[in-house]
């Protein structure tokens, strides 16, 4: 049962996650500064927004972003990327808090602040809606 729900709060956060303010959302794109050429794949991007890896496959520092929680992105992100209801996202984190052994990665207010906090800084990695990238910043994968 418990499956059957998890299962259909991730579809209802999908479905209302299209809907972004007058337009609809086709995808997401999970984005890098241009210079940072790691080949990254959907496992160890996953790894980066959980904290479970602290650096690109080159070594070099990787600071991920992610859109505040009130962002209708972020349930989308959560839900089809990282594939946890928006209850597991905060327990994830609860837990790595009350442990000392991480904090969430940063949040930021909409799509335009964070491929301009992307295309500044090559060590950061983050999200936007795909009909947002252009070449200040490089696609790594898209959903």
């Amino acid at each position: 049962m418990k499956s059957l729900i998890k299962n259909l709060t991730l579809i209802v956060l999908a479905s209302a996650g299209l809907m972004l303010g007058q337009g609809v959302m086709a995808e997401i794109s999970i984005i890098v500064h241009p210079d940072n050429k790691n080949d990254l794949t959907e496992k160890y991007i996953k790894r980066l927004f959980l904290t479970k890896s602290e650096v690109f496959p080159n070594g070099d520092k990787a600071i991920p972003l992610v859109l505040n929680k009130n962002h209708v992105a972020h349930d989308l992100f959560v839900a089809s990327f990282i594939k946890k209801s928006a209850h597991q996202y905060d327990s994830y984190w609860g837990r790595l808090i009350f442990t000392g052994k991480g904090a969430p990665p940063k949040g930021v207010s909409d799509h335009e602040a964070m491929k301009k906090l992307i295309s500044t800084n090559p060590n950061t990695i983050g999200y936007i809606d795909s009909a947002l990238v252009d070449s200040s910043v490089r696609e790594v994968f898209k959903f």
